[in-house]
């Protein structure tokens, strides 16, 4: 599998980003794109932006996870990450739990 990550690293102004892809995992050509948020300031477009640099990475077979230290700031975005297609972790000091997720999903 060749992944061509030249259109999400150079057509973009680096100002304007604000969600980056922190671990990429692959495994059976399945692509796991996964942010990391040490905030509750997350929201719609961090979600939004993560699904579509995972499209853009692993095509429709890509996943997305979100991995969070705190809830989102309105807890009306945790109901917006179940109807999307985004995997949630709320981080709380278990590297396990992060690992069994990553197994789950990809």
């Amino acid at each position: 599998m060749k992944i061509n990550t030249t259109n999400i690293l150079t057509n973009t102004d680096s100002d304007k980003i604000k969600n980056e892809i922190d671990i990429i995992a692959i495994k059976d050509q399945k692509v796991l794109c996964v942010s990391c948020k040490d905030t509750k300031r997350h929201n719609k477009e961090s979600y939004n932006e993560l699904i579509l640099y995972t499209e853009k990475l692993g095509g429709a077979q890509g996943k997305s996870l979100l991995i969070a230290t705190e809830n989102p700031v309105y807890m009306h975005d945790l109901k917006r990450i179940d109807k999307m297609d985004l995997e949630y972790l709320l981080f709380q000091g278990n590297d396990q739990h992060i690992i069994n997720l990553i197994k789950k999903i990809i």
